[in-house]
């Protein structure tokens, strides 16, 4: 697109719910496994149903949190040992996630802030008038 946001998912074949089949089959071993601890099947369903769609629904979103949109836990364990994803640039400092989150705040400190060039650049999205611009004399 051409304002850069992301389209998560799009290039994905089938889903229910937002998660692909191996991520509901990823679950449902998870379900017998986890139900192979319990004394009684019946008397901990709630809980075994609660971490079939809990373990489907977090990798589903590991997976859609990457722009790969294939690996997602994968990338998540190379981002968490402090290293880029194979095949995948390293987030840049100042967004340092891997999607369309909003950027984070700046610091007080940087250029960009000190000349109030966030108050220049204003967001067509957003129906709010013009603010008012008083500059700064920045001596150094």
């Amino acid at each position: 697109m051409d304002n850069g946001e992301v389209i998560v998912a799009l290039n994905e074949d089938w889903s229910f719910a937002g998660a692909t089949l191996p991520e509901w089959m990823s679950g449902f071993i998870t379900f017998i496994l986890a139900s192979e601890l319990t004394e009684k099947v019946s008397r901990s369903m709630p809980l075994l149903m609660l971490l079939w769609l809990a373990t489907t629904f977090l990798l589903a979103s590991l997976r859609k949190s990457f722009p790969d949109e294939d690996r997602g836990l994968r990338n998540f364990i190379t981002t968490l040992m402090g290293f880029p994803p194979p095949g995948l640039p390293a987030a840049s400092k100042l967004q340092p996630v891997w999607s369309g989150s909003p950027i984070r705040g700046l610091s007080e400190r940087k250029q960009y802030e000190v000349l109030q060039l966030d108050q220049v650049i204003l967001d067509v999205d957003s129906p709010v008038e013009a603010p008012s611009f008083t500059p700064r004399v920045v001596r150094q």
